[in-house]
């Protein structure tokens, strides 16, 4: 069994305002599928939320806003994030973190799984407008982009923000 719905989706919270998880995280480890805010944690981090999370789960999203931990992002994704679970979206803004960081911070996430979309595709972020913090991508992922103006990156796909010490792994 896995986790459906429309738009806020989580493996853990659909919408987080508080705290999820602290240095001993919380792990999804179930499918979750949903049309746009959709992520292995939650779907949407606000300015006031913090998430630690863990997500092995596959995500699948049918529009924008996808990511191995959270959707939508402007509050704070702390070091001890990562994803190793597949995501896939028929659209754009999806990372192996986060599908869109808005204003908040990706502080040390880590993403093994591999991560698929129209446009705005990265193995960290999907766009970054705030800030990425020692993301680290690798170990011979598949990051793809479907769209013919695409924008890709080992670690964001489009970024507008700031991006400080982060890593893509590739051993081929």
């Amino acid at each position: 069994g896995g986790i459906e719905g429309t738009s806020n989706v989580g493996g853990i919270a659909g919408y987080n305002a508080g705290t999820i998880g602290s240095e001993t995280v919380c792990t999804n480890n179930a499918s979750v599928t949903a049309s746009s805010y959709v992520g292995g944690i939650c779907g949407r981090n606000t300015s006031t939320g913090s998430v630690y999370g863990k997500n092995t789960g596959s995500i699948t999203a049918s529009s924008y806003y996808s990511g191995g931990v959270v959707g939508y992002n402007a509050g704070t994704i702390n070091n001890s994030s990562s994803n190793t679970g597949t995501i896939t979206s028929t659209s754009y803004s999806v990372g192996g973190i986060c599908g869109y960081n808005i204003s908040g911070g990706i502080i040390g996430g880590s993403n093994t799984g591999a991560v698929k979309g129209t446009y705005n595709v990265g193995g960290v972020c999907g766009r970054n407008d705030g800030q990425i913090v020692s993301g680290t991508s690798g170990n011979d992922i598949l990051i793809e982009a479907t769209a013919e103006s695409s924008y890709v990156g080992g670690i964001c796909g489009y970024n507008s923000g700031k991006m400080i010490a982060s890593t893509t792994r590739s051993t081929g």
